[in-house]
């Protein structure tokens, strides 16, 4: 019986926080935007990546101008994104321990494609996923269910087998559109009341108890 466990990147997998706050005041310092604190910035990870940017930007700004400010932080992204994001803690022998167990890997994040190379190059290419696929900009981005629907059909494994792990409503949303197991982390950038607000009912305190709860 094949089991598949799909992983969030922000907030799930890597902690992403102190670099996304550099690239994006460095960017929108350049436009003559205001700066953006943390929390700003932990309460716009997991949307889909033009919202990211207008949710920090805010409505005044254009869509052109939004993407213009897209794709300079894009590029700063590429350059030193990950300089300080790191794996959170017991995640890499959780991933290793699936892996032995033999299941099915993957990543969905609703980052762009052109943010991933440097976090592919830095940390994701020495874990053991099959599948590393970033949707944002796309119409796949989560919650549409569609890519984790077409995971199932390539492996060939049941929605009762499948585990999405996140940290925020997106991936609890795509999780229930897909008919999917959800697991809920708490080391991310929401909190147990916020992700059960959504529909979320099983979570995970540290890294260690994916273990237990995949099963």
């Amino acid at each position: 019986m094949k089991k598949l466990v799909i992983f969030d990147v922000d907030g799930t997998l890597l902690d992403t926080e102190e670099d996304l706050f550099i690239c994006v005041n460095e960017v929108v310092s350049r436009f003559g935007c205001p700066s953006v604190d943390k929390d700003a910035i932990k309460r716009a990870n997991g949307k889909e990546a033009h919202a990211f940017m207008r949710y920090l930007v805010g409505d005044e700004v254009s869509k052109e101008q939004i993407q213009e400010i897209w794709d300079e932080y894009t590029k700063l992204i590429a350059i030193k994104g990950a300089d300080k994001t790191k794996l959170f803690d017991g995640l890499s022998e959780v991933i290793f321990e699936l892996e032995k167990r033999g299941y099915v890997l993957g990543v969905l994040t609703n980052k762009a494609a052109d943010e991933m190379p440097i976090f592919m190059q830095k940390i994701l290419c020495k874990l053991p996923f099959a599948e590393v696929l970033a949707v944002g900009g796309t119409k796949d981005a989560k919650p549409n269910p569609n890519v984790i629907l077409r995971l199932l059909e390539k492996y060939g494994v049941e929605k009762e087998n499948t585990f999405m792990v996140g940290d925020g409503e997106s991936d609890v949303a795509v999780a229930i559109n897909a008919g999917v197991n959800c697991i809920a982390v708490l080391w991310g950038n929401r909190t147990r009341e916020e992700l059960a607000s959504v529909g979320a009912t099983v979570f995970a305190n540290e890294a260690e108890e994916l273990l237990d709860i995949i099963g």
